[in-house]
């Protein structure tokens, strides 16, 4: 009965698959991959809902316009700024989505230095190991 060995030439890649740090780093890599492509496309869309203008155009010097008071301005700039009281279901979803955003790339970071240190790890534990010759 013969036992079945690889030739001598092919690198043996079985300490590397059977690390669970490489395991874990590809998880890792998929889950904040799936996460950051997921979460750049609901920011683009409540960013859409949010301000479907784009913005104010910009209308020129104020000082052009004689009848503005600052108690004018204030009620006809109130709507600009975002406070408390504006804060909707919109905004929330889109602040959500830019902190899922983040922690996609973090964790797709984690996964890479994870399957970088093994791969490291096991090349130089090779190197490291006599070489048995016959």
């Amino acid at each position: 009965m013969t036992v079945f060995q690889a030739p001598a030439s092919r690198v043996d890649m079985a300490p590397l698959w059977r690390s669970p740090l490489l395991a874990a780093g590809i998880v890792l890599l998929v889950l904040g991959l799936g996460n950051w492509l997921v979460s750049r496309n609901k920011i683009a869309e409540y960013s859409h809902r949010i301000d479907p203008d784009g913005g104010v155009a910009r209308m020129g010097n104020l000082a052009e316009y004689p009848r503005l008071t600052p108690q004018t301005n204030a009620t006809l700039l109130a709507r600009l700024h975002r406070g408390l009281g504006d804060y909707t279901f919109n905004t929330a979803k889109l602040d959500l989505y830019q902190v899922i955003s983040g922690g996609g790339l973090v964790l797709s970071l984690v996964g890479l230095l994870l399957i970088g240190f093994t791969s490291v790890r096991t090349l130089l534990e090779r190197r490291a190991r006599p070489t048995a010759e016959s």
